[in-house]
C-alpha cells in the first residue's frame, strides 16, 4: 500500500474559524473528491502543506497530486480567501495565458497556468511554476541580468491589455499611505511628528501624466520567478488599471528595504535598481524616471509600516523613516 498522505499546517490554519471550509481542504480524501471534481480529472493527494496564512483574511495551500494513469506527481498551489473565492487573480491569468504568457512564449515571460476554482473550499488552483524567486537571484552574482529580466516581464505586462473594471489611481496610494502611516504614528507615538511630516510631503507629490494600463500592483522580487530562460509572474490578484511607474517604482523599493534590512546599506543593490528602472525606461516611452522614483517613495514610505508588523524587521523602521526623510529632500 502506498504510505499516508501527509499534511503540515504549521500555522494551526485549521483552527481559524474565519475559514472553516479549511478542515474540509486540508483532509486528503475530501480535498482529493473535491479537487477531481473541479480539475475534471481523477486525482490522489500525496501530501498537503499549508505555507502561508494571514488569520482571518487567506491561506496558501500546496498539494502533491498524482493524477490517475500517471506515474509522476505534480503540485498544485491553492489560494483561499476567507470572503470568498479569489476570482480576480485567476481570471487575468488565464487572460493572460491567452494572450501570450503560457508555457510556449517564445520570449520565455508567462504566467502560472490557472487550472480550477473550487468554490466550496473558496479556492482558485494554479499549478506550481519550478524556480528560484527573483528576490533569490537579485542579490547574488546575476543580479543586473535577472534585473533587466525583471523589467522585461513588467514592460510585456503593460503592454498586454487585459480589461479590468479596477482601477487604482494616485489618490488610492495616498489613502493607502495614510492609513498605514497613522498605524505607525499610534504605535510609535514618538515618531509621530516626523510620520506626519512625511506624509505631509507625499501628499505634495505631483505625478507626471502616463498613460493608464493593467498593471500588477504588488509588483517585488518574490512575485517572479526564474527558470532558466523562462521568467513567470505570480500573484495577480490586485491586477488593476493603474501608472506602470507604481509597479517599477515599488520593485526597485523592495530591493532598497532588502539591502537595508539585510546589510544596514539601503544603497548596497543600487546598481540592481538601476539595471532594472535603466532596461525599463529604454522600453517604454511613456514612463518618466521623476514618476517611477516618486512610487519608490511611496512604497519606502509604505515599509516603515511594513517594518513594525514583523520582529525581524522592526531594526529597520527609524532607518526606513530616515531614509524616506531624505528623499524628501529635507522637508522635515
Amino acid at each position: 500500500m502506498p504510505p499516508a498522505p501527509t499534511v503540515h499546517d504549521p500555522f494551526s490554519v485549521g483552527l481559524d474559524a474565519t475559514m472553516p471550509f479549511i478542515c474540509a481542504a486540508l483532509d486528503p480524501i475530501l480535498a482529493a473528491r473535491a479537487l477531481s471534481n473541479h480539475l475534471s480529472r481523477a486525482l490522489t493527494i500525496l501530501a498537503i502543506r499549508v505555507t502561508r496564512h494571514k488569520p482571518g483574511r487567506r491561506c496558501v495551500i500546496e498539494y502533491d497530486v498524482r493524477y490517475d494513469g500517471s506515474n509522476g506527481t505534480q503540485t498544485l498551489v491553492a489560494k483561499a480567501r476567507a470572503k470568498g473565492t479569489p476570482r480576480t487573480g485567476f481570471d487575468v491569468a488565464q487572460k493572460l495565458w491567452t494572450a501570450g504568457f503560457d508555457d510556449r512564449a517564445r520570449d520565455g515571460i508567462t504566467v502560472a497556468p490557472a487550472l480550477a476554482l473550487v468554490p466550496e473550499f473558496h479556492m482558485s488552483i494554479f499549478g506550481k511554476v519550478a524556480g528560484i524567486p527573483a528576490s533569490e537571484l537579485i542579490p547574488g552574482f546575476a543580479g543586473l541580468e535577472i534585473a533587466r529580466r525583471v523589467a522585461h516581464a513588467a514592460h510585456k505586462l503593460h503592454c498586454t491589455h487585459i480589461p479590468t473594471h479596477k482601477r487604482h489611481s494616485f489618490a488610492d496610494e495616498l489613502d493607502i499611505l495614510r492609513d498605514r502611516l497613522g498605524s505607525v504614528a499610534v504605535l510609535k507615538p514618538e515618531l509621530a511628528s516626523r510620520i506626519a511630516h512625511v506624509l505631509n510631503a507625499c501628499q505634495s507629490f505631483k505625478p507626471p501624466q502616463a498613460p493608464l494600463t493593467g498593471i500588477h500592483r504588488d509588483f517585488y522580487p518574490a512575485q517572479v520567478i526564474i527558470a532558466g530562460d523562462r521568467c513567470c509572474l505570480l500573484d495577480l490578484d490586485l491586477y488593476c488599471e493603474g501608472d506602470p511607474a507604481l509597479d517599477i517604482g515599488n520593485f526597485a523599493a523592495h530591493i532598497t528595504e532588502h539591502a537595508l534590512r539585510t546589510n544596514g546599506d539601503p544603497n548596497a543593490l543600487l546598481d540592481r535598481e538601476e539595471a532594472m528602472i535603466g532596461e525599463y525606461l529604454k522600453l517604454s516611452s511613456t514612463v518618466a524616471r521623476e514618476g517611477v522614483e516618486l512610487y519608490k517613495t511611496l512604497a519606502l514610505a509604505r515599509h516603515i509600516f511594513i517594518s513594525t508588523q514583523f520582529p525581524q524587521r522592526r531594526h529597520t523602521t527609524e532607518p526606513l523613516l530616515r531614509l524616506v526623510e531624505a528623499r524628501l529632500g529635507g522637508v522635515v
